[in-house]
């Protein structure tokens, strides 16, 4: 079974959880820096710059689309956030059509100004929006948003990438989680507890084991590669 995850935010208004109000929250404020966009362009470049470990993952993106061969539309980023991986992979396939999403409205509008390369950035539910939009020869990146939604949840997103017809899903997990990575989430949960330091639930933490599993319904595992401390998982429809 996933394991919940939390995270101690540092804000001054402590959240119970993440939804989208919270998610714009920490995109557009000042006392998160590891998730607010920056102020200025500049700023913004220079961080994803400095992103070398970003750079290596948007390679190892670039190779797997092109292992694909000739046909693909696009690349569309779901739950794009502050695109970094994305606009270090549009520099290596500037060519090739790329749409990031994400469902927070605010978030949506500072990355749009930023990154003025990506060709289309919109607001995207993941869990309702129409995948058939992006057509069936676009390349669906799922960068880092497994822990967003749980086990059916998940089910029923491959479930409507596989009835839109999409072909190929590239699957980068937040982490892949250990027996004792699980328990050591749990107990840290715990001990903020009894500190009384609240912890913001951010979603669950899944094993490769678990990730598989709700992938093989309704797509292979065409690729599977470890990315230093990431992983990425090619995905194809079954069919």
């Amino acid at each position: 079974m996933p394991t919940k995850h939390y995270y101690v935010f540092n804000n001054s208004e402590p959240m119970s959880h993440l939804d989208k109000d919270a998610w714009d929250s920490l995109r557009v404020g000042t006392e998160n820096p590891a998730f607010q966009f920056e102020a200025t362009l500049e700023e913004y470049e220079a961080n994803c710059t400095r992103r070398t470990d970003c750079r290596e993952m948007a390679k190892a993106i670039r190779d797997a689309i092109l292992s694909i061969g000739a046909g693909v539309s696009s690349v569309v980023s779901l739950g794009a956030g502050k695109g970094i991986v994305e606009w270090h992979l549009k520099k290596l396939l500037p060519s090739l059509p790329m749409i990031c999403t994400d469902y927070a409205e605010s978030g949506v509008a500072s990355l749009r100004q930023l990154f003025s390369a990506c060709d289309k950035v919109m607001v995207f539910d993941m869990l309702k929006g129409d995948y058939s939009v992006f057509g069936k020869d676009a390349v669906l990146l799922m960068n880092r948003v497994s822990t967003e939604f749980t086990p059916s949840e998940w089910m029923q997103i491959f479930r409507l990438c596989k009835s839109s017809g999409i072909k190929y899903i590239l699957f980068i997990p937040t982490e892949l989680a250990s027996i004792w990575l699980k328990t050591m989430e749990t107990l840290r949960h715990l001990a903020r507890r009894v500190l009384r330091r609240r912890g913001t639930f951010c979603g669950w933490l899944y094993s490769r084991r678990e990730l598989e599993a709700m992938m093989f319904v309704n797509y292979r595992i065409d690729e599977f590669q470890k990315i230093g401390d990431s992983s990425l998982y090619l995905l194809s429809d079954r069919n």
